[in-house]
């Protein structure tokens, strides 16, 4: 793989080559033959097309593009763009290929097989960028996190920290372009030498079965995975499993109880960090050499028959894998498996409680981090709700600090000297990290300006630097972490940050359109923020949803869809002339509240509809779908 690399096209090493594969074994084939041939890679978002796709490539300044050959027909109207930009593409597996479109996998099969120099593969420095992960940031595009080579090694130690032994069988259903997946999952599966159950989609009907066929005994999870599995009704493979440790991030207390009261007794480790973080925390106890099972698409039907065929005893989630597993239907697999621990991040606590309780005994390990950050957290204690606990000892070997923030400025409080405020036990505050040599902040590709948002300086002394992270969280008076929210115009939703900016950028492209203001609100029984935006009609124009619809589905991924809109005669704004993101937010989307005409999302007829009293109400009783 590495030499048909440099042989096939002129890149050399240092040249960034770009991924757009689902979770497979391709990608992994084509992560380390790249690597071997001492290129960088790039983990583009599956979802991403036009606009922000180009961007992306253009940002970590790609200079090939590997795709799977499903991508291939939704891409024909970016291929231009792409060809245009000068990039070599190829897809990684059979079938028809369009012109200037080559087989990768066909071209690395027909190399001779040769050692590869070992200069090509020897960075000059641990610090070196090793590849790009993308994350949101707050800038409204998603920014190439830079990852070096040494922290790709420090995340080896990922599932030791954990506790996760050789014999476990681990369930990954998390995309591979996220950090969760690829440098948490399979980096740390390769660090201790685990099975692995590679899951290309999360499926909370088909957890459990999954779990029973392969054995599964550890999980990894974030944001809604754990929700999804206690919504599902009962079923009777969620009782057989051998699940016993569940790890992640994002787990809410009401969730992680009803988790493990029905899936339990089970284990679950909820951790808090960031992908561009600097610190991280290693167990060194634990043993090498386990195995790992990659399935191609996260199936939550399938997952535990996966575990029991497999004899899976740890699996990774992220996002909403634990929903999807809890609201399936009961099944024989989910409660033979052997799964023992589940780890991964945004498992909220009810979720969380439903699914230790269905499929446990089994332990979960919550985490927490960013691509780009430098401060991880990990819920080693099993507290639910917590994806950490701030410890003196820990605190001093991997410091961090958490600083009053105003939400409406959107900037840290600082007192007359100029200087942040810590926080009280009990009260929201963000999260911020020193930056020195023992851990440093390598940045975005594309220019310094990109992280000028993630650098506060003279935090608590002159001349100080720290990492911005961007999230509030709230440590109590026991020295638990729990997340709490996240900062400026980036919200969560399905898993995935929604850059408000971006959203507006492409409803502003409509003609009808004069003034958008997007922003995320609570939906009740959903994790995150769901997007939602209000907007101001163009004289003398009307509001064409179905024009509207088929705009925002073209040009944005399906988790940055507006879910509610709002139309008014004019936007709200402060004294300054910004838009009231808060305000709107607060006052939310209950028609019998405001008298603004609502529309809401119908994920089942693919249409904006009117939101009515009736509509509003069976969207609190879970029967409309968005």
């Amino acid at each position: 793989m590495a030499r048909s690399e440099g042989a096939a096209a002129p890149l050399t090493p240092g040249a960034t080559v770009a991924l757009l594969p689902p979770a497979s074994p391709e990608f992994l084939w084509l992560w380390f033959g790249l690597a071997k041939a001492g290129l960088r890679t790039a983990f583009v978002p599956t979802a991403l097309r036009r606009g922000p796709l180009l961007h992306c490539l253009r940002s970590c300044g790609a200079r090939a593009l590997v795709l799977a050959p499903d991508f291939l027909e939704s891409l024909q109207p970016d291929l231009p763009a792409l060809r245009a930009m000068g990039l070599h593409l190829w897809t990684a597996g059979p079938g028809t290929q369009p012109a200037g479109v080559s087989d990768v996998l066909a071209e690395a099969s027909a190399e001779v097989d040769e050692p590869v120099p070992a200069y090509l593969s020897a960075p000059q420095s641990m610090m070196d960028t090793c590849l790009y992960i993308f994350t949101s940031g707050t800038t409204g595009l998603p920014k190439a996190a830079r990852i070096s080579h040494l922290k790709v090694l420090q995340c080896q130690g990922f599932y030791q920290l954990c506790g996760v032994r050789q014999e476990d069988v681990i369930y990954l259903a998390l995309p591979l372009y996220h950090m969760s997946g690829s440098l948490l999952g399979i980096v740390g599966c390769l660090g201790i030498g685990a099975t692995v159950v590679l899951k290309s989609k999360f499926s909370a009907g088909q957890f459990w079965e999954d779990c029973q066929q392969h054995g599964v005994t550890v999980f990894q999870y974030i944001g809604e995975l754990c929700r999804y599995l206690v919504n599902q009704p009962p079923g009777k493979a969620e009782r057989g499993h051998k699940v016993r440790l569940a790890v992640g991030s994002g787990l809410r207390p009401d969730t992680w109880e009803r988790f493990v009261q029905r899936f339990g007794p089970l284990r679950v480790l909820e951790t808090y960090g960031l992908t561009e973080g600097n610190v991280a925390t290693f167990n060194y106890t634990g043993q090498r050499g386990a195995t790992v099972v990659l399935k191609s698409k996260f199936s939550a039907g399938q997952f535990w028959e996966d575990c029991q065929q497999h004899g899976v005893t740890v699996f990774q989630y992220i996002g909403e894998l634990c929903r999807y597993l809890v609201n399936q239907p009961p099944g024989k697999a989910e409660r033979g498996h052997k799964v023992r621990l589940a780890v991964g991040s945004g498992l909220r606590p009810d979720t969380w409680e439903r699914f230790v309780q269905r499929f446990g005994p089994l332990r979960v390990l919550e985490t927490y981090g960013l691509t780009e950050g430098n401060v991880a957290t990990f819920n080693y204690t099993g507290q639910r709700g917590a994806v950490g606990r701030a410890s003196w000892l820990y605190k001093h070997v991997f410091p961090f600090s958490l600083i009053r923030y105003d939400v409406t400025t959107g900037e840290p409080i600082r007192d007359a000297q100029g200087r942040c405020l810590a926080t009280s036990p009990g009260e929201p505050g963000l999260l911020v990290a020193p930056v020195g040599p023992q851990s440093p902040f390598l940045g975005y590709a594309g220019g310094p300006e990109l992280a000028q948002g993630k650098l506060l300086k003279d935090v608590f002394q002159p001349g100080d630097v720290f990492f911005n992270t961007g999230d509030l969280l709230v440590c109590d008076d026991q020295g638990f972490l729990r997340f709490h929210d996240r900062t400026g115009d980036t919200f969560r939703w399905k898993g995935e940050n929604v850059a408000t900016t971006e959203v507006a950028e492409v409803l502003e492209a409509l003609d009808f359109l004069q003034e958008v203001n997007v922003y995320g609100v609570s939906v009740p029984g959903h994790e995150g923020r769901a997007g939602m935006a209000a907007l101001v009609l163009r004289p003398p124009y009307s509001l064409d949803l179905g024009q509207l619809y088929a705009h925002v589905s073209e040009n944005l991924p399906p988790y940055a869809w507006p879910r509610f809109l709002r139309l008014q005669k004019s936007l709200a704004t402060t004294e300054t002339f910004k838009q009231q993101k808060v305000r709107m937010a607060n006052e939310g989307f209950d028609p019998r509240t405001l008298s603004d005409p609502l529309y809401i999302l119908d994920q089942a007829t693919g249409a904006y509809l009117s939101l009515t009293p009736a509509r509003y109400q069976a969207l609190l009783a879970g029967d409309l779908r968005i």
